[in-house]
This record gives C-alpha cells, structure tokens and sequence, in this order.
C-alpha cells in the first residue's frame, strides 16, 4: 500500500510539475507530432526517392501513435490522425490525448491549405504544402484540460498560414498577430516561422515557435534515406534541450515511424506511429 501510494504522489507530482507550472523546459515536446519533423504524410514522401516537384502520395492517409511522456505512467498520450491531399489542396484533422485519470488534456486540430495560384502544378513537398508557388491555408487548435474528470476551460485558437514553395524550398508563416483566441493565454508556443527543404534522399527542416511572450523558440530535424524502405533523422528542440534519433520503415501502404528523444532532466520519451499512406504516382 505504501508503495501504491508512493507512485501515486510522484505521479501527481509529475503532472504538476509538466502541466500546471507548465515550464518552457517541456513546452516543445509534450504534443505527439514534436517528435518528428514532419507528418506521416512527408515521411513517406522521403521513402519514395521523389524530389520536392516528382510524383507525391495524393489521396487519403491515416495514422495513429502512441507514448508515454518521459516515460511516466501519468502520462500516456495517444494521437489519431487523417488526412487528404490533391494536386490544389490539403486538409488535415488530430485529435490527442495527453494524461490519464488525475489530469489529462484532449487536443484537436485541423490544417488545410489552397492553392493561390489556378493550375499550380503537383507540389513541392513539405510541411503544409500542396502547390509550386504561393498558398495560403488555416490553422485551428482546440485544447480542454480535465482535473479528476472535471472540465476545465477551454481553449481555441484560429490562425491564418501562408506559404511559398520554390523547388526543394518550402516557407511557411503563421501570422501570429491576426490569431483568434478564446481561453487562457498561456497555452503554449505555436509555430510562428517554418522552412524545410527536401530532395531525393535528404529533407531539413528548421521551424520558430512563439508564445505570447518571451522570446521564440527553434526546432530543427533532418532526415536520411537509406534505401527504399527505411530513412532515419535527428531532432532537436531548442526551448527544452531535448533531442533525440527518429526512424521510419515502409512496405506498401504502410508507414511505421519511431521517435526517441532524450530531455536533459526529464529523461527519454519513446513514440511509436503507425500508418497507411497512399502509394506514390508513378
């Protein structure tokens, strides 16, 4: 009984610690998607040996991870994910839950982009992109925090996205002061500035996040192709001192990725992604 009652106190402990002080040391790392670089979606664009203008994986993908972060039991997290790309658009929806019964947080967020330019030909690849030349999209988060199956406030976000994309080169600016708000303020840094780059057997991608104050905060992740069925990338995140090795393996329509990243105090925390990707045009 004691030892029950001591893993529950330094559960509580941990969740106070990561999720109601919220330090800037956790900040960068607590969704699902930071440990990668990039989606699903872009990671079996690299698998494919295309360059930034070849041929893409148009059409419907899913996905669905899971992970405890930093390896406490307090804090599982689990993400499901869709998407859908065409030659003029992209659409995206996630839903996430990060905690388990004394405090958890539900996340949902949808991205979609819209070519500006008529007839733009298929896309450069990258995060966010579905055309060569300028698009311009929409970014909307909704996070509700549950304290012992309590609601709390929530918490929704409406930003505009636009973007550029030049051959292996892809922009993307989330204009930070034209974002709608309704909740708290402090929920979080929000990606602000991205670029990324891609060719045939390499992507980089270096992104600024923002909060409402304070400084902006950098990530950069890289990726290797090693094959035709499996790459592996580095990521690190400047606002935490996080980083870590990533993986992805490919066979078919199926996709599955690793992240493991090491926090210089909080210790490791392992993501498994799995998902089903729509075969490359030929």
């Amino acid at each position: 009984m004691r030892a029950a009652g001591a893993a529950v106190v330094a559960g509580l402990v941990a969740v106070l610690v990561l999720v109601a002080v919220h330090p800037p040391a956790s900040a960068g790392i607590r969704d699902f998607d930071d440990g990668w670089g990039a989606g699903p979606a872009a990671s079996a664009d690299l698998l494919d040996g295309a360059a930034n203008d070849g041929p893409a994986n148009d059409g419907v993908w899913v996905a669905c991870g899971v992970s405890r972060l930093h390896g406490l039991a307090d804090l599982p997290l689990q993400r499901l994910a869709a998407g859908r790309r065409a030659a003029g658009w992209s659409a995206a929806l996630s839903w996430q839950r990060l905690g388990g019964s004394v405090w958890r947080e539900d996340q949902v967020e949808f991205q979609a982009s819209l070519a500006v330019a008529p007839g733009a030909r298929r896309p450069a690849r990258g995060p966010g992109t579905i055309a060569a030349g300028p698009w311009c999209g929409l970014a909307v988060r909704w996070r509700r925090p549950s304290y012992a199956s309590v609601a709390g406030r929530d918490a929704l976000e409406i930003a505009p996205v636009a973007g550029l994309a030049r051959g292996g080169f892809v922009g993307t600016l989330q204009v930070l002061p034209l974002i709608l708000r309704n909740g708290p303020q402090d929920a979080g840094p929000r990606p602000w500035l991205s670029a990324c780059w891609r060719d045939g057997a390499w992507s980089a991608a270096c992104e600024f996040r923002r909060a409402d104050h304070g400084a902006a905060a950098w990530r950069a992740a890289g990726d290797l192709r090693l094959g035709a069925v499996f790459s592996w990338g580095l990521v690190a995140d400047g606002g935490s001192g996080a980083a870590g090795v990533t993986t992805a393996w490919r066979r078919g329509r199926l996709l599955v990725r690793t992240s493991h990243l090491v926090h210089p105090v909080l210790g490791a925390t392992h993501r498994w992604d799995l998902a089903a990707i729509p075969l490359g045009a030929s």
